[in-house]
């Protein structure tokens, strides 16, 4: 009896293995489509259809009747190998259905281009009959596309061509269980309780370039036990719709499974700056801590592990979505740590606590840490916040006037140069306070000024009219006593009459005047105003009267014109005015006889005399004060000419 319990153990483990082996090999895992990018084709024919798809030149026709003769037209290809790659591909094909018009019995339709997974079967001539569908077949490898997981979603390339902008293409994906599921489902009222997950994308044809397209997977059916999927691409939505110039090129297919999560946590709370596409943390923790790491899939068919070893620093978690897996690590970084405070004075250095710091130049509060090794999985950390108190230099600039002092922390001082004291601040910090002290002099300053007779001076701080010396006292910048003298001289405002007498008819051009020729006789006054050497007011009043010419003053005057005759008669250029050290007088003839000249001032003295060369003389004028004066020039015939200069 106990030999044949143990033979019938072996035969029942037996049986399991057998079931299980046999179940890993009639459904191998599979998580892509064989040829998703349509680079592998059955052979170079017209009707070759992409390995792993079927078009309507493997479809099955089951048309009856007369119809049946239609079934070469039903299956005619409606499918090419393409050269238009969507743009960044890696291959050199995609794959193009199109549909045409066809005509059965009289009957004609739009015939949709259609590659499925599954396999076509064609069993009515009317496009919208429950007889045409496409069904993966279970029992037929070449009419099947395994896939036995769930991806999250479904990413392709699409180009749709068409005239009508409102005009929809289809894709349909059905992922279902070990069943011969038919698209549509209304086909067979079974086909829905075998269902696991749908994506379903309708699109219209936009700029109709190429496009990427992301669908995902919705799996709320009621089957669970992924085996196959059912793919379908057609040039419409509706059966029998659209036009006989529509195509749908199709590119790149691929399954997307998302291994990514949607949080960490360390002892339920969550990691500060989580992101699901960064895959590495760290984590500081007290040693001998206990942390235990939590995390949720993005994706309800992911599935996750996590390994955290104790007294290890490093906790993994490993997602696995299909035949995608993401490894998320979190680096514990094990410390205790302690906080310190203390103080120092600038310029010294710091070695405490296990710290080795340098000279501290700069007062302020300084943190630095170090780490201390404790044992194989902790550190310690001290963290130490380091006052740095300032050392005061301060500098102070002084003047004292002379025979002053000045009280320094006690010491007098009465010299000039540099002294220096120390105090000790509140933190025990030296503060160093220098004294730079001077001795300001006594200023006195000497004003020489002059004015005008009648005037003020009022400058400096003085109002003075008259002539004499006078003294203020200030306070300089320096705050020492400043004395100012002032030498004030008054200058006269001068007042001269002259009396001439000229002959009617004549000009007056004398002692600074320039009066024009007088028509009648009588006396006249005229009064001009000069400015002295000094700048004071010098008023000279010309009477002058005028006369009628006499008979023997007329024969005079003839005689003049004969000793003119005889070279006696000059006009003199005077340059330049003003004059400065120079001045010349140019005759415009030739000085035959010498002629006198005398050089008076406003007031009628003579400055200089001499005699006048031939036709240009230069007289020195150097030594002549700044002011007006008049050059006298006497002929030998008692005739004389004035002229008035300035002197600069």
């Amino acid at each position: 009896m106990y030999v044949y319990v143990i033979e019938l153990m072996n035969k029942i483990i037996l049986f399991v293995f057998l079931s299980v082996f046999c179940s890993l090999a009639l459904f191998p895992q599979t998580y892509q489509l064989p040829n998703g990018g349509f680079e592998q084709w059955d052979d170079s024919s017209s009707d070759s259809e992409p390995s792993s798809w079927n078009a309507f030149p493997s479809a099955q026709c089951d048309l009856s009747g007369m119809a049946a003769l239609g079934c070469g037209t039903a299956t005619a290809t409606r499918h090419a190998k393409s050269t238009d790659t969507r743009p960044g591909s890696a291959g050199n094909y995609s794959c193009k259905i199109y549909a045409t018009k066809i005509s059965i019995l009289g009957n004609t339709v739009i015939a949709n281009g259609n590659i499925t997974t599954g396999q076509i079967r064609i069993g009515s001539t009317t496009a919208t009959n429950s007889e045409n569908y496409n069904i993966t077949r279970t029992n037929d490898s070449n009419f099947r596309q395994d896939l036995n997981a769930k991806p999250d979603s479904i990413v392709f390339w699409a180009k749709f061509v068409c005239p009508s902008e409102s005009q929809q293409a289809k894709m349909i994906a059905v992922i279902h269980d070990n069943y011969s599921y038919r698209d549509p489902e209304g086909s067979d009222p079974n086909a829905a309780s075998h269902v696991v997950g749908k994506s379903v994308k309708f699109f219209s044809r936009g700029n109709q370039a190429w496009k990427r397209y992301s669908v995902p997977f919705d799996y709320n059916y009621p089957a669970s036990d992924a085996k196959y999927i059912l793919l379908t691409f057609t040039t419409n939505k509706e059966p029998g719709q659209g036009s006989e110039s529509d195509a749908l090129y199709i590119d790149d297919v691929e399954f997307i499974y998302n291994t990514t999560v949607s949080n960490i946590l360390v002892n339920g709370n969550p990691i500060p700056n989580f992101s699901p596409n960064t895959y590495d943390y760290y984590i500081d923790a007290d040693c001998g801590s206990s942390n235990i790491v939590s995390a949720t899939a993005s994706s309800p068919n992911a599935n996750i592990t996590i390994e955290q070893a104790n007294n290890t620093n490093l906790a993994k978690i490993t997602v696995n979505n299909g035949n995608k897996t993401s490894i998320y690590k979190i680096h514990f970084y094990y410390s205790t740590t302690s906080y310190i405070s203390d103080e120092i004075c600038v310029g010294n250095a710091y070695s405490n606590y296990g710290f080795e710091l340098p000279v501290q130049n700069t007062a302020g509060t300084f943190n630095h840490t170090k780490i201390v090794f404790q044992s194989e999985t902790c550190d310690s950390i001290i963290n130490l916040s380091l006052k740095v108190n300032p050392t005061y230099n301060t500098e102070i600039d002084m003047m004292i006037c002379e025979n002053a002092t000045y009280d320094f922390f006690g010491q007098t001082l009465s010299e000039e140069g540099i002294y220096q004291h120390s105090l000790s601040s509140i933190a025990g910090c030296d503060s160093t306070i220098t004294l730079n002290l001077t001795i300001g002099s006594f200023y006195q300053t000497n004003i020489n000024a002059k004015i005008c007779e009648g005037e003020t001076y009022t400058e400096h701080g003085f109002n003075m009219n008259h002539a004499g010396v006078d003294t203020l006292f200030y306070v300089a910048q320096n705050n020492c006593d400043s004395l100012v003298v002032l030498n004030l001289s008054v200058y006269p405002n001068y007042h001269t009459t002259i009396k001439d007498t000229i002959n009617k008819g004549e000009n007056y051009k004398l002692n600074g005047f320039n009066l024009d020729v007088f028509t009648e006789i009588g006396d006249f006054e005229f009064e001009e105003t000069f400015i002295s050497e000094h700048g004071c007011d010098s008023i000279v009043n010309l009477q002058l009267h005028v006369k009628e010419l006499e008979i023997n003053e007329e024969e005079e005057e003839e005689e003049e014109e004969e000793n003119n005759n005889d070279n006696t008669d000059f006009s003199f250029n005077i340059y330049p005015i003003p004059a400065g050290e120079t001045i010349t007088i140019d005759s415009e003839k030739e000085v035959i006889n010498q002629l006198n000249f005398i050089i008076y001032d406003m007031f009628g003295r003579q400055a200089m005399s001499g005699k006048l060369a031939n036709t240009k003389t230069i007289i020195d004028t150097s030594e002549l004060a700044s002011g007006i004066y008049f050059i006298r020039i006497t002929y030998p015939v008692d005739k004389t000419l004035t002229y008035k200069i300035l002197k600069n």
